[in-house]
């Protein structure tokens, strides 16, 4: 990739010291061995993307995304039963033109939407 497609892709700056999602204050790691650890290969030798980021949060970090039966009340009554919640699927990729309707994940959600029947749902661990 060239430099100028490089001044096109978002990246933390490097001087940054930390982030705040909600009330928490969030070091900044931008070694790669940290990613690595985490199964994420860095796109770029010395930068870390808006996206690596938050894959690095996740699994210790994921309750800051997560709204709240509370939160939830402020657009849906609280007395409307909770027919399923997810906290683990694959989304897809967007970017690389991967339509939901071809996921297994939304494939497997629709049929539940459909049926009723939750069980359609296999959440991977």
């Amino acid at each position: 990739m060239g430099y100028a497609n490089l001044k096109r892709i978002p990246y933390l700056n490097n001087q940054a010291t930390s982030i705040k999602i909600r009330d928490t204050v969030i070091p900044l790691r931008f070694d790669k061995e940290y990613y690595l650890q985490k199964g994420i290969e860095l796109e770029f030798e010395n930068r870390i993307t808006p996206w690596e980021l938050l894959r690095g949060l996740i699994p210790e970090r994921s309750n800051l995304f997560w709204l709240t039966r509370q939160e939830i009340a402020t657009k849906i009554p609280l007395d409307l039963p909770e027919f399923m919640t997810l906290t683990n699927w694959h989304h897809p990729d967007l970017a690389a033109d991967e339509k939901p309707s071809d996921t297994e994940t939304f494939q497997q959600l629709a049929d539940v939407i459909v049926t009723g029947n939750k069980t359609f749902i296999i959440q991977k661990k």
